[in-house]
């Protein structure tokens, strides 16, 4: 644990290995309401087989507890995804044989974030972690982070609703619709939408519920991520924030 503190809490962590180049952490802070703060970190990094930039934020709240869950979750995940991109970046130079040499592209690791709703009792935020690893393009996962302010707590999609509410019903139908809309942009047949899943992942706006789906999904990877907003009233008073 002391290790991993200490790699997100100094930026030099590693100038002593001189093939390695780390730029200070630097914060940017923005203020969304009077008693939480989101302050941006970043780090980067760069060798001559894999390059990071790692954008994610950090949570400065006036509840220690909660604090502390949601940035330990942060930090967590960030960390795995950074020493995943090494040791690939390694393990696939030091295969090839090509270790030693400059490659003609490097492994890449990027993370960008967004907030999307601050309230009195939320957060939800997500971030996007891209991945080059060769071939013809990289890969992103768009990863929801919700978070109880009351208690540091995840939440799920159905702690949202009324118990016993059919909100997969209305969802289904809403994601429905929008694909009949444009039916060309999506996969038909076996491949198709059908159902939401009981994992789904979603992030929350001020005025929408927002569904969303993995490159390759429900639609082919021009498609990007497939994202459905589903105002709140659809939901007739069922949905709870």
């Amino acid at each position: 644990m002391n290790n991993f503190l200490y790699w997100f809490g100094l930026a030099s962590y590693e100038m002593a290995n001189k093939k390695r180049k780390v730029q200070k952490i630097r914060k940017h802070e923005a203020t969304f309401k009077k008693e939480l703060k989101v302050i941006e970190q970043v780090i980067r990094e760069r060798t001559p087989y894999y390059e990071l930039q790692l954008s994610f934020p950090q949570v400065s709240y006036n509840d220690e507890e909660v604090e502390m869950k949601i940035n330990r979750q942060i930090q967590e995940d960030i960390h795995a995804f950074a020493s995943n991109i090494k040791d690939d970046a390694r393990k696939f130079y030091q295969l090839t044989g090509f270790l030693g040499q400059i490659p003609l592209r490097p492994f890449e690791g990027v993370t960008t974030f967004v907030i999307h709703l601050i309230s009195p009792t939320v957060l939800s935020m997500t971030i996007d972690y891209y991945q080059f690893k060769g071939g013809a393009h990289g890969y992103t996962k768009r990863k929801a982070y919700n978070y109880n302010l009351m208690t540091g707590d995840s939440f799920f999609l159905i702690d949202l609703f009324d118990k016993g509410y059919n909100y997969r019903r209305v969802i289904n139908g809403a994601i429905s619709d929008a694909i009949n809309e444009h039916p060309e942009e999506y996969y038909q047949g076996r491949d198709s939408f059908i159902t939401i899943n009981p994992n789904q992942s979603f992030y929350l706006e001020p005025d929408s519920l927002v569904i969303y789906f993995d490159l390759y999904q429900i639609a082919p990877y021009v498609k990007g991520i497939p994202e459905f907003r589903i105002p709140y009233e659809m939901f007739e008073g069922h949905l709870h924030l």
